[in-house]
This record gives structure tokens, C-alpha cells and sequence, in this order.
């Protein structure tokens, strides 16, 4: 019998593969990371919070189809922490988070900002740990 991960599932929603793959990595490194989902779509998302139920989801500010805010919505009703994920132009802590985001985190070529990635995530991490 297998056991269950232990420390926090984050769920990581990126349409990009190549971003997708490094912010898994990234993630995964974090102390107290015990899994690392992965959806490329708001739909995708949807089925892996059922099936994982993650403590934290971070999501791509910009996904194709749906409105990653539609999204954001959803899992703020479902109590599930969000810290959004941007290339966007201004889009560091001057930009206004919208509604039920806890943070919003600078993305790259080299995926997310690493310090601000885990700073954002470390009040969740805690509570899991």
C-alpha cells in the first residue's frame, strides 16, 4: 500500500509547457512541498482540484479560453489559497491584486522569481508543516 505525500500539494496552472515544466521544478524544491500538480487550462484545473484538493494553487494570470479571474473566483469560494503568476508589464506589487489573491509573482524565462515564489507561498507551507 502506498502511502499519501506528506507535506502541501500545490496545484501549478500554466498553459505554456516549457514555464509549466520549470515552475514544477521550482516548486517542488520548496521545503515542505510534498506534491506538485499540473493543469494547462482552467478546465484541467478544475479536475485536479477535485481529484488533489491542493493547499495552494498557483495560477497563470493570462490563460488562453477561459479567464484565469473566472477561475480565481472558484477556488476563493472553494477556501483554497491562490498566488497568481505574471509576464505581464507592471505586473509586480504596484499593479492592484485582484479580489481573493494573496500575491501576485513575477515570471520569466527562468520561471518565477524564486525568492518571491516561496516567500509567497511560505505563510501556506506553514500551516501544512
Amino acid at each position: 500500500m502506498t502511502s499519501a505525500p506528506t507535506g502541501a500539494t500545490i496545484l501549478v496552472v500554466e498553459d505554456v509547457d516549457a514555464m509549466r515544466a520549470l515552475l514544477v521544478r521550482q516548486v517542488g524544491g520548496l521545503p515542505s512541498v510534498g506534491r506538485v500538480v499540473q493543469a494547462r487550462n482552467a478546465w484541467e484545473a478544475r479536475r485536479e482540484v477535485r481529484r488533489h484538493r491542493p493547499h495552494a494553487v498557483l495560477l497563470d494570470e493570462v490563460l488562453p479560453g477561459e479567464s484565469s479571474l473566472d477561475l480565481l473566483r472558484e477556488l476563493v469560494a472553494e477556501e483554497i489559497p491562490v498566488i497568481l503568476l505574471t509576464s505581464l508589464e507592471g505586473g509586480g506589487p504596484e499593479r492592484a491584486l485582484p479580489q481573493g489573491a494573496l500575491d501576485r509573482v513575477p515570471k520569466g524565462g527562468d520561471g518565477a522569481q524564486p525568492d518571491r515564489l516561496e516567500k509567497a507561498l511560505l505563510p501556506i507551507l506553514k500551516t501544512i508543516s
